[in-house]
């Protein structure tokens, strides 16, 4: 008989977390995991692949400064589309 090899390096925890989609649960947690990701994701792209200072203190303080900027226009979206529902409901 014929012994079947991994695909991938890394199928058990991929298995995992087809596991884990199958829940209630799961599926909660996988949705927030996807929200943080993305929040990445746009931070990276407006910060770059290479670091903009020369030492750890100013690249964690330009990250943070980044990460601000990212809340600032979650928050703006928020209020617009707030400000949106409620022009909508009082016409």
């Amino acid at each position: 008989m014929v012994a079947l090899s991994k695909v991938h390096p890394d199928e058990s925890l991929l298995a995992e977390l087809r596991e884990r989609q199958t829940t209630a649960t799961g599926r909660a947690k996988l949705s927030e995991r996807v929200s943080v990701e993305h929040t990445l994701a746009h931070i990276g792209q407006w910060q770059g692949d290479k670091a903009r200072y020369i030492g750890l203190r100013k690249n964690l303080f330009d990250l943070r400064r980044m990460a601000v900027v990212h809340n600032l226009h979650v928050l703006a979206r928020m209020l617009q589309t707030a400000s949106g529902e409620a022009t909508n409901a009082t016409t």
